[in-house]
């Protein structure tokens, strides 16, 4: 079951944000993502960061995606076990 957010929401990409590239004292290269936690890549080169970005891009989408998933699920499990309960006793 897909959620009404994933069916709803038109996916990202990395084109969607904002990428900051800039070079370590030590000469190596950073491209990061601010937008997202943990969404960084430290490599040699200019180009192998940014190509390293993309690929850890992918796999935080994936992970949220994921989630998304195993959150509608567990919420419509929820609702259907909450619907068989009986009312509570009143007090008398």
């Amino acid at each position: 079951m897909v959620s009404w957010y994933a069916r709803h929401v038109t996916r990202r990409t990395l084109d969607h944000y904002k990428i900051v590239l800039y070079r370590q004292d030590d000469g190596a290269w950073v491209a990061e993502v601010p937008a997202i936690s943990g969404c960084y890549a430290l490599m040699p080169t200019r180009t192998e960061a940014l190509s390293e970005l993309g690929r850890v891009f992918d796999m935080i989408a994936a992970e949220y995606a994921e989630r998304a998933v195993e959150s509608s699920a567990s919420r419509s499990k929820n609702s259907r076990t909450s619907a068989r309960r009986p009312p509570p006793i009143a007090a008398v």
